[in-house]
């Protein structure tokens, strides 16, 4: 039903956004004096009608008890009992029996229901019941009452002691008839328990009380509750001990009227003028006047045309209701003023008792009381008994006692007194609420204010509108105070909002269909918080200095200040208030826009005086940590006002001190690398860690400059992707110093013992021999972890002592492994590829952007030079051998760039070493190769190092593709021979993914050098093992029987020691990683040793002619020079087997070495060939050239064609592979990809029949068949060239850049 909008109510549709005040409504509408008269009248009135003035041998009419005889049922219970006559209730000693049984019962009864064995419905007698068992049962000092009661009406007046207190206590309603009814309900449980050997008298004079107290007198009073809960009026002030049998007559004193003197005070008002006033009100007021009064609105209502109609209910029901409350309460006040006769003097004429405007005059009222009650303190309700009495009986007798409407009256009458303030009351306001709710509001549909009549709820939104703006007035007087030390709190006044005005039934309907909204208290809210917002700013402004002093940190402190004030707000603050305003928003608008407008203008003070004072400009860590300050606050700003950006980009200010910091960056990364290596003592950090302080000196400081990088939080990711990269690149440019040092470092510690080893090999005849044990075969794990000894036999070889390794050159080593572990790490965690794709796009987009980095200009250009071998150099040692090396020379550096290891007695070394020469790009210069040989005799010191052999090559970028591939160059030595050598040429620029894969590839290069200097050092017992010489010693051992596989296990044994002694020394200074690249170098080696020793080299055909003539032995001979006789077919089952217990027991010895499929590799693979072809026929063997030879040919046209169009195919195709180049370095993923690739194209059928048909051919000269495998060599040449000369064309055809080169 659309009440809110009916006829009958002034707040409307029209009038919803401006509701009037409690005041402009509900001013009470009363004439000067006249509250005071009408309130007078009651006053007397109900002085008139006092019990004291009543007979007590009044009978009612039409055969009713009257109203004093029933209440004086309970004295008479009492009376029964103290009269000492016990005649009437005991006769004998049976009876006593029965009440100890029924003391007996009763207390079993009660315990029942104080645990929950026995339910009730009634709470309130539960109360009474359970207070009397703990009394009177369980209470020591009165149960002796309980047991020395002799009578039942004891139990009975006992339970009504308990019954009253019980009452008074926890309810609020009729108090007397409920004490009635319980008592009436214990009587009947007394009944009930009983026992049936109880006499007549006995239990007819308890159901005699029963009686009395349920008489129909007792029902007709149980209907008349009051709506506040309070005993009815007639039974008020009723006393037992004035129950008088005469009459008496009102004095009108004002002392012996009740609540004069209260009066008095309320109105201000003489006592003696009082009095006067009374004696004028005296001679007038009486009953029948009331009744007549009264009467006149009662027959109003039964016409339906009283004061409310029915269309002001929502529903006929509530209407029905309302009058049926009000006839009734009318008939018990006709009942009981109609029916008494008090004289209260001569009357000829009738006063209205009754205003015809009662609502407004107990406003008024009430107001007055109000007032008066909460004058010593105005957050507290604490009505008086005064008060009450006004309360209760002028409601009634005004007839304004009906719940919504009393309701309504009652916080009218507050609001216009002492709540009209501007500001919401909320104690005093809750005290209200509360006093509704528990003495006028008892249900849940009286408290739904939206189903009242409409006059009352009119007048209670008018009183709801009235709180919610004083809420929304104590809300904008909070909010100036903001900013202040103590944030105030707006949480109480909130949880009133929404518990007492927005919850309200009425005012949520009275919205609904009034389509109201607070837009107006939105905004008042608003402006508030921005002018104390502004406020703030001009406070905090007036702190920065307005001359020469002002420096950075004032402005910095400003923005720090606005920062916390909106961090604090926010946190204070983080709910929107009343659901719509976000105060840290509002506030961080304001303040944020203030500071940006006078950020700039500060900042140029700021700046020009600090160089002023200081001569430099600011510091940039200092302006780079105002801009980050900077951006938090931008961020902010963005949030709370996404669409109006800060009229300047931070970015665009503080460029030039982001480029200033990151030069202080570079010259800290150079000093700490170079101070590193300088001060470097190479000492394990710990036990647990093997490699050395600097390592973490030089990455905690490249990682620390990342993160303060990353801490800026530069907005540009094109700027920041620069300051990456130039970091980056000096930071490659230093690390290749360190790890270039250290590798110089390692070579020297390993160097120094190398020429005494040589010396002392070559002074040598033979290795002293050593009993060693035949436990091989038992297949033992061999470790180097324990260093468990050698397995001995009867006879054998002295096996040399082991090579003191340093341990600064295995920490130096550790350090160049973990620093590629760390770069790895670092790749990782800043993304090299996206700090390159970042930098390329914008260029791409914006070509003049940031002109300053100017990262697409060449740095450098980068040649690496790959030292392979040499062949017929001239030999200085008595054997006509040399102990050989080669140093690189560069003739702009003025200084050795680079020198080979020293490779003992030969005239064809084989180094295949790579060095790094860096030149400006399109730089050029002249290298030049010295070929020395090192004497070892016991003149060395006086004659020095022999030259060999000098050749010179120009470094011309214009000769070489720039492309990371290789060029091989073949340099004949001014002396005799010829020196092979590989050069590739890679720009260096400064790119994130160059630099990165720079960083890789010196690092790798250098600990690979490193683990293969380290192998060297036992490498010559190792050709040692593998050779002829061990072959003859075990057929010597023999006698020309066969030879046992133990002793063929113990030929091994010596260099299984040897390994074991050595690999044990390293496994205790590396880490695991390094341990095992060592160990799988060592087995290259000796599968190297292995290899030479089973078949001789290709080359020996090759050079078949200058072989011939060389020889003193004829073509046909069956020794092969530089390689001897061929082995026997035992002789190769001997090798192998050794091969397969170095593998197997010793270097994967159960899963602690290396992997199977690391040590199992492609060149084990291609050995394993050998075996298979080696007891064949030279005519099967040349079918088998001739079957292999076409797959051959299509191997090399595959490399030829498929390979990079720019790469240039040498003489030897895996000089230098692909993934060595630095842009294939540059990041891990694209290392692992290239690695795949490599794993697969190692299983290309095509290369595995050209490894089979070089395997076979070896064979062959074997066999003594050189000159056949001469004509196939030559036949190869001249195919090959074909190829390349084919492949050129079809490139040049198609415009690609090729260089062909012999």
């Amino acid at each position: 039903m659309d009440r809110i909008t009916s006829s009958s109510s002034s707040v409307s549709t029209k009038s919803a956004q401006n509701v009037p005040s409690v005041w402009e409504v509900y001013s009470p509408d009363i004439e000067e004096n006249q509250l005071y008269w009408y309130s007078l009248k009651l006053l007397i009135f109900e002085y008139i009608n006092e019990p004291r003035f009543r007979s007590s041998s009044n009978v009612s009419h039409g055969g009713r008890q009257s109203f004093d005889t029933k209440h004086t049922s309970l004295s008479t219970i009492g009376n029964s009992t103290i009269s000492g006559n016990d005649s009437n209730i005991t006769s004998g000693k049976d009876d006593k029996v029965v009440l100890k049984s029924l003391k007996d019962r009763l207390e079993v009864y009660l315990r029942n229901v104080t645990i929950g064995e026995i339910k009730m419905s009634n709470q309130d007698y539960r109360r009474s019941l359970m207070k009397y068992y703990n009394d009177y049962f369980l209470n020591p000092a009165l149960r002796s009452n309980m047991i020395e009661c002799k009578r039942p009406e004891d139990m009975i007046v006992y339970f009504s002691k308990t019954a009253n207190s019980q009452l008074n206590k926890f309810n609020n309603g009729h108090i007397q008839n409920e004490l009635y009814a319980e008592i009436s309900l214990f009587i009947s449980l007394m009944i009930s328990l009983v026992s049936d050997s109880a006499s007549e008298t006995f239990i007819k004079r308890l159901r005699d009380y029963e009686h009395i107290l349920k008489s129909d007198n007792t029902v007709q009073h149980n209907k008349r509750s009051s709506s506040l809960g309070i005993p009815s009026v007639e039974l008020d002030n009723y006393s037992s001990s004035s129950h008088k049998s005469t009459v008496n007559s009102p004095t009108f004193r004002i002392e012996q009227i009740t609540h004069a003197t209260y009066f008095s005070e309320l109105f201000g008002i003489d006592p003696l003028i009082l009095q006067q006033d009374v004696i004028k009100v005296s001679q007038k007021v009486t009953n029948e006047c009331f009744c007549k009064e009264l009467r006149t609105l009662y027959n109003q209502i039964n016409k339906n045309d009283g004061p409310l109609t029915s269309s002001d209910f929502p529903s006929d029901r509530d209407y029905h209701n309302w009058k049926t409350y009000m006839i009734e309460e009318m008939d018990v006040l006709f009942e009981r003023f109609e029916k008494r006769t008090v004289h209260s003097g001569a009357s000829s004429q009738t006063y209205e008792i009754l205003p015809e405007n009662p609502r407004d005059l107990f406003v008024a009222l009430m107001s007055e009381i109000f007032l008066k009650e909460c004058k010593s303190g105005m957050n507290s309700l604490n009505l008086s008994q005064d008060a009450m009495f006004f309360l209760t009986r002028f409601s009634k007798y005004w007839m304004v006692d009906y719940y919504s409407t009393l309701s309504a009256l009652l916080y009218t009458a507050m609001n216009i007194s002492v709540l009209k303030d501007e500001e919401i009351n909320i104690p005093l306001t809750e005290n209200l609420f509360t006093m509704l709710d528990l003495k006028v509001l008892k249900t849940g549909a009286h408290k739904d204010s939206s189903s009242w009549n409409d006059k009352d709820q009119k007048q209670w939104i008018i009183n709801i509108f009235s709180a919610s703006n004083q809420c929304i007035c104590s809300l904008d007087n909070l909010l100036t105070a903001l900013f202040a030390p103590t944030r105030p709190k707006f949480t109480p006044i909130l949880s009133f909002y929404y518990n007492y005005v927005e919850s309200d039934p009425a005012f949520v309907m009275f919205k609904k269909y009034t389509q109201y909204n607070n837009n107006s208290d939105i905004k008042k809210l608003k402006r508030t918080i921005f002018k104390t917002a502004e406020e703030r700013y001009i406070t905090l402004l007036n702190s920065i200095p307005k001359d020469k002093t002002i420096e950075l940190h004032h402005i910095q402190d400003l923005g720090e200040q606005i920062l916390n004030d909106v961090k604090e707000i926010q946190k204070r603050y983080s709910k929107p208030l009343l659901n719509r305003i976000n105060i840290a928003f509002t506030v961080a608008e304001m303040l944020i826009a203030a500071y940006a407008t006078d950020f700039l203008p500060m900042l140029k003070r700021a700046s020009k005086y600090y160089k002023q004072k200081h001569n430099v400009p600011i510091p940039p860590v200092n302006a780079l940590e105002l801009y980050t300050l900077v951006k938090e606050l931008e961020g902010v700003y963005m949030q709370v006002n996404p669409k109006n950006p800060l009229p300047w980009k931070p970015e665009e200010v503080f460029y030039k001190y982001l480029a200033r910091f990151v030069r202080e960056i570079i010259k800290n990364i150079k000093n700490v690398i170079i101070n590193s290596l300088k001060n470097e003592q190479w000492n394990r950090v710990n036990l647990e860690t093997l490699f050395s302080q600097s390592v973490l000196d030089i990455f905690k400081m490249i990682n620390e400059s990342i993160n303060l990088v990353r801490q800026i939080e530069w907005e540009s990711e094109t700027q920041i992707a620069k300051v990456f990269t130039l970091i980056l690149k000096e930071f490659s440019d230093d690390l290749k110093i360190y790890s270039q040092d250290t590798l110089k470092l390692i070579q020297s510690d390993l160097r120094q013992s190398s020429l005494e080893a040589i010396r002392k090999a070559s002074e040598s005849q033979s290795l002293q021999t050593r009993e060693m044990g035949s436990v091989v075969s038992a297949k033992k794990r061999w470790t180097f972890h324990d260093m468990k000894n050698a397995l001995k036999s009867s006879s054998g070889k002295v096996v040399p002592p082991p090579f003191e390794y340093r341990m600064r050159t295995c920490v130096m080593l550790n350090d160049i492994e973990t620093m590629i572990r760390l770069v790895n790490e670092l790749d990782e965690k800043i993304d090299p590829e996206q700090i390159s794709l970042t930098i390329s796009q914008d260029h791409n987009n914006d070509p003049s952007a940031d002109k300053e980095l100017n990262l697409d200009q060449p740095v450098k250009q980068i040649y690496s030079v790959r030292i392979i071998e040499a062949k017929d150099i001239r030999g200085y040692g008595s054997d006509g051998r040399s102990n050989v090396s080669v140093s690189l020379r560069c003739s702009t550096k003025q200084r050795e760039s680079g020198s080979t290891q020293i490779v003992p007695k030969t005239n064809n070394p084989v180094w295949d070493e790579e060095f790094e020469i860096d030149l400006p790009y399109n730089g050029q210069t002249s290298l030049t190769f010295n070929v020395w040989h090192h004497a070892t005799g016991k003149l060395r010191s006086f004659s020095g190092d022999d030259l060999c052999g000098r050749a010179t090559l120009s470094l011309n970028p214009k000769n070489f593709t720039d492309d990371g591939f290789p060029n091989s160059r073949t340099l004949d030595l001014d002396t005799q021979g010829q020196l092979f050598v590989e050069i590739s040429l890679e720009t260096d620029r400064c790119d994130a993914l160059a630099v990165f894969g720079r960083i890789y590839r010196v690092l790798t290069r250098s600990r690979d050098r490193a683990v293969e200097l380290l192998v060297i050092k036992f490498s010559s017992y190792v050709s040692y093992s593998f050779s002829k010489e061990t072959l003859k010693d075990l057929a010597k051992q023999s006698n020309g029987s066969t030879i046992s596989d133990d002793s063929i296990y113990d030929a091994i044994v010596p260099l299984f020691d040897y390994l074991n002694a050595n690999l044990t020394i390293l496994a205790s200074q590396l880490t695991p990683e390094l341990l095992f690249m060592v160990m799988l170098k060592a087995w290259f080696v000796i599968l190297k040793a292995a290899d030479n020793l089973v078949l001789p080299q290709l080359s020996i055909a090759k050079n078949r002619l200058e072989n011939t003539k060389n020889s003193l032995w004829k073509p046909h001979s069956s020794s092969l020079a530089g390689y001897g006789h061929a082995l026997t077919i035992k002789e190769i089952e001997i090798v192998f087997k050794w091969l397969d217990a170095l593998c197997v027991d010793f270097f994967y010895n159960n899963g602690e070495g290396p992997p199977l499929d690391d040590l199992k590799n492609k060149d084990y693979q291609t050995l394993l060939l050998v075996p298979v072809f080696y007891d064949r026929s030279s005519l099967e063997l040349k079918a088998e050239v001739k079957r292999l030879t076409p797959s051959y040919y299509k191997f090399t046209e595959h490399k030829y064609r498929d390979n990079n169009p720019n790469m240039v195919v040498s003489r030897k195709l895996t000089s230098i592979e692909r993934r060595k180049t630095i842009m294939k370095n540059s990041f891990k993923k694209t290392r692992e990809q290239l690695d795949r690739e490599a794993l697969a194209d190692s299983s290309d059928q095509l290369e595995r029949d050209s490894e089979l048909l070089d395997v076979i051919l070896r064979i062959l000269i074997a066999k003594g068949e050189t000159d056949f495998v001469y004509q196939h060599l030559h036949q190869r040449k001249l195919k090959r060239k074909m190829i390349a000369i084919t492949s050129i064309a079809d490139k040049a055809a198609n415009g690609q850049k090729v260089k062909y080169k012999k």
